[in-house]
């Protein structure tokens, strides 16, 4: 997909991982509809049924808000207004339908979303989902995580590496569905400068994964990239986190950006599966 002299590949992955019954994440890449570019990535939770179902509430409430709009940004609500009017939405779809269908009480989804149109990517999320941006050899985490052990990275009573051991390291205090309100939920803007990776992922991935995210992206640097490279390097993310161990479901959504002097004469394009 092109617009502006840039490109857009996009994929897309998901799977069960090795020791969960069901898939309960959702994700979603472009299929072209609308000027803007939108990726979402949900993890749901609340059981065999309702995580699913939240998820895909979630994603498709986001998504049936912010696809069909001629431009995020309109002269009477701004791009941010707009996503988290979209988020508000998906957390009344998800905490209704819990509300009146008993096997559904209690579920909840993580949320990540990222809205990429001009020069500027606009990011969300709830939850412990993320985004990340690869550019110029640097792995950058664009979203901060929801959950327990972060609240005491920031008030300096633990080190990142000693989050991630921490027996609470997946207590979330944020999800969409929650009697909870998402107060204080926040839309932050980054600026698109030349070609860059942006990986939208559950914490499957970035749990599974650690370190060989940032050197996947590295690895994929030296390719040819187009779309057969992009949907390449998601299996490797998706995949092997799973060969890893990983024990929750794995998704990822990714988009490479890249202005017209970054282009092969060629571009190919396959279609990614899904798995679950």
């Amino acid at each position: 997909m092109s617009a502006n002299g840039i490109v857009y590949d996009y994929a897309g992955a998901t799977d069960r991982g090795r020791w969960r019954a069901r898939n309960e994440d959702t994700y979603y890449i472009p299929d072209g509809a609308g000027p803007d570019h939108l990726l979402i990535v949900a993890d749901g939770m609340g059981g065999y049924r309702a995580g699913n179902t939240a998820s895909e509430k979630a994603t498709h409430t986001v998504r049936d808000m912010l696809v069909p709009v001629r431009g995020i940004g309109t002269a009477h609500e701004s791009a941010e207004q707009r996503i988290l009017r979209a988020i508000a939405r998906a957390n009344d779809v998800v905490r209704t339908h819990a509300e009146q269908v008993e096997e559904c009480q209690g579920m909840g989804t993580t949320l990540v979303t990222a809205v990429v149109t001009g020069n500027t990517c606009y990011v969300s999320s709830a939850g412990d989902s993320r985004c990340y941006c690869w550019r110029n050899g640097v792995l950058e985490q664009l979203t901060r995580d929801d959950s327990f052990v972060q609240e005491l990275v920031d008030a300096g009573f633990l080190t990142p590496d000693e989050a991630e051991c921490h027996p609470r390291a997946n207590q979330i205090t944020r999800a969409l569905g929650w009697p909870q309100d998402l107060d204080g939920l926040t839309v932050a803007s980054h600026p698109i400068q030349g070609s860059e990776l942006l990986v939208l992922c559950s914490d499957g991935l970035w749990k599974g994964a650690g370190k060989t995210l940032e050197e996947a992206c590295r690895e994929a640097d030296s390719w040819e990239f187009g779309q057969r490279a992009l949907n390449r390097l998601t299996f490797q993310l998706v995949h092997g986190a799973v060969e890893r161990g990983a024990d929750d479901n794995v998704s990822a959504a990714l988009v490479w950006i890249r202005s017209g002097e970054d282009l092969p004469v060629t571009q190919e394009r396959e279609e990614t599966k899904e798995e679950d």
